[in-house]
């Protein structure tokens, strides 16, 4: 019983912390368990780089989306079973799935059908064209 009272209690807190500090940083769908990666945003000329600090992840394990208004998603998804048999205990099975989520609203200029990624030492780099067909629009004040 005390269990209960003490993992209610521990989910009250993190729903006050949760609306304290905006559900911003800790997404609650299906990334509930996901860190909020670490990431740095440069713009160059001709280009934008992104890169995201995600350690300890495979690069199968890695995946980037590109959704609406252009809006770029990387998942990255550490898995780890563990499988024990004792026959005095009986089976022990264990599954645990942690990971990263990073989204980036990027500008209307980026080319992200043209997009390169590189994958080094737990950092992810996504180097993004821009559009060479960008037009400025100039408007007349009256």
């Amino acid at each position: 019983m005390w269990e209960d009272q003490f993992w209610n209690e521990m989910k009250r807190i993190r729903r006050a912390i949760d609306r304290a500090f905006g559900s911003e940083d800790f997404p609650r769908t299906e990334f509930g368990n996901y860190r909020h990666a670490r990431a740095g945003f440069l713009e160059e000329d001709d280009y934008f780089v992104i890169t995201v600090e995600i350690p300890g992840i495979k690069k199968e394990d890695i995946r980037i989306e590109i959704g609406e208004d252009n809006n770029l998603v990387i998942k990255a998804q550490k898995k780890k079973e563990t499988k024990k048999e004792d026959e005095k205990e009986g089976r022990y099975y264990s599954r645990q799935y942690s990971g990263y989520y990073r989204s980036f609203r990027l500008p209307g200029e980026a080319d992200l059908e043209n997009l390169d990624t590189q994958y080094e030492d737990g950092i992810i780099k996504i180097t993004i064209p821009k559009r060479k067909d960008k037009k400025k629009k100039i408007i007349n004040v009256k």
